[in-house]
């Protein structure tokens, strides 16, 4: 392990970087526009997700306490959802998408996944 951030550290690290990202790189990312569907009246940026998700992942590569199949995961999922909010994909097209990349990961480190811990509970 290089470092270890406190659970603080990273929520102030997240919340500047958030910050920036939003002030000035939303404004010419992808944009969900209001319709009879949607509670918003104006078009609101959809880069949220994608910086919390990559400080996630950073953060865990950092402290190394993500193994690689779960790197491997969020990055392209992390692809699916820009490529989902540029292109607004079918529900349809997102769900495949997942189910490869869930397939391809499952195959390739079937025998590398000893147990899922989520919070406290193991899953194996």
């Amino acid at each position: 392990m290089l470092f270890k951030f406190s659970p603080l550290l990273i929520f102030i690290l997240s919340l500047n970087i958030y910050s920036f990202v939003t002030r000035y790189v939303a404004k010419y990312y992808a944009f969900d526009e209001p319709s009879s569907r949607k509670i918003h009246k104006s078009s609101k940026s959809l880069i949220g997700g994608l910086v919390f998700s990559l400080i996630f992942l950073i953060i865990g590569l950092i402290n190394a306490t993500l193994p690689i199949w779960f790197i491997l995961g969020g990055i392209t999922t992390i692809i699916l959802g820009a490529v989902d909010d540029n292109y607004d994909l079918k529900w349809y097209q997102k769900l495949f998408f997942q189910l490869l990349i869930y397939l391809i990961i499952s195959f390739y480190f079937f025998n590398q996944i000893n147990e899922i811990i989520f919070f406290n509970y193991s899953f194996e």
